[in-house]
């Protein structure tokens, strides 16, 4: 993006002791909707929807140990009956070594080191204001950059690994691994996500086909997310057949960004980093987003590697991951 081009406002109009500051906090020209983000974490952005509380669990650190580990109980055991006499007093015995499993998910890292030349932080000295506030607004910079990159993260399509943070998309999917698990296997069936690979026209019909396969699976979703075509097309189809609700605010009227709409219970979340024609219904519960930030200081060292820069050092560990695949929804090719 090129807001600044033509101008010197990042040297010299941004610098000088003369102008009056009209605000302490950097105001951002750059941001988009983060609307699943938005419920994942629990801190909704200044201009945000009205979704009701979300269940998606969110843990503080990442465990020891090199990964995470999801323990899965992955079949039952059948319980039968016996007869009485010579029955009874059998020595026949069984056991069933399949029944315990795990999936292991490696946790994202990611790190950053912002250098700030010395001769970018002498241009400031001239003002006590701006002076103060120069660290603050590097790492507040910082901080809004890691926001958007979990927020693409968590909406993309990346399979969650050391070098890239997991998504509901690659999650909710049936025929990848995930978790080191092979669910093109037959075998691993119940650790599929519910796919539908070819969608098509957008109807209430074939909507409400999908969710009450996705309930028979023990699936209570409470979140719908799409992009904006999508979700276009479900308020007007919602709309048109009379069973789209419309929660209003205290003050009467609709809440930004549309998750003031709903359908089953599921708030309609308006992502624009979901793929495009795809439409996603998630149980909530069924998430974690595992989080820790090591070493984000909001303060700057002199880097003694650089010759005149001090250094602003952040390191994330991150992790998001899908428990249990099979409750959620996938659509994929839908159109108009």
């Amino acid at each position: 993006m090129a807001l600044w081009a033509g101008t010197a406002i990042n040297t010299d109009e941004l610098t000088t002791v003369f102008n009056r500051l009209f605000n302490r906090k950097l105001i951002d020209q750059v941001s988009d909707k983060k609307g699943l983000l938005e419920v994942i974490m629990g801190k909704p952005s200044p201009n945000p929807d009205k979704a009701g509380a979300k269940a998606f669990q969110r843990i503080r650190g990442i465990p020891t140990g090199k990964d995470i580990e999801v323990k899965l109980l992955g079949s039952y055991k059948s319980i039968g009956t016996i007869a009485d006499g010579a029955a009874e007093v059998a020595s026949t015995v069984g056991a069933v070594v399949e029944k315990y499993g795990a999936a292991v998910f490696a946790p994202t890292h990611y790190n950053d080191q912002h250098w700030i030349p010395a001769s970018q932080y002498q241009r400031y000295k001239g003002d006590e204001a701006k002076t103060l506030n120069f660290i603050q607004d590097e790492y507040d910079w910082l901080i809004a950059s890691f926001r958007e990159t979990l927020a693409a993260g968590v909406s993309g399509t990346a399979n969650q690994l050391r070098l890239s943070l997991g998504s509901w998309e690659y999650a909710v999917t049936n025929d990848n691994t995930y978790g080191t698990i092979d669910r093109s296997d037959a075998g691993n069936i119940d650790f599929r996500g519910l796919e539908k690979d070819t969608f098509g026209a957008f109807t209430l019909d074939k909507l409400q086909t999908e969710y009450t396969t996705l309930k028979a699976q023990e699936g209570y979703p409470d979140v719908m997310v799409a992009v904006g075509t999508v979700y276009n097309f479900v308020i007007r189809e919602l709309r048109n057949e009379g069973t789209l609700i419309v929660n209003y605010g205290s003050d009467g009227r609709v809440g930004a960004g549309g998750s003031s709409f709903a359908w089953q219970g599921m708030d309609l979340i308006l992502d624009p980093h979901t793929s495009a024609e795809t439409l996603g219904l998630l149980e909530s519960k069924s998430f974690v987003m595992y989080m820790d930030d090591d070493g984000m200081n909001p303060s700057a060292m002199v880097d003694t590697s650089k010759k005149a820069a001090m250094l602003i050092n952040m390191n994330g560990w991150n992790a998001f991951i899908c428990v249990i695949p099979k409750h959620n929804l996938k659509c994929n090719g839908v159109t108009t």
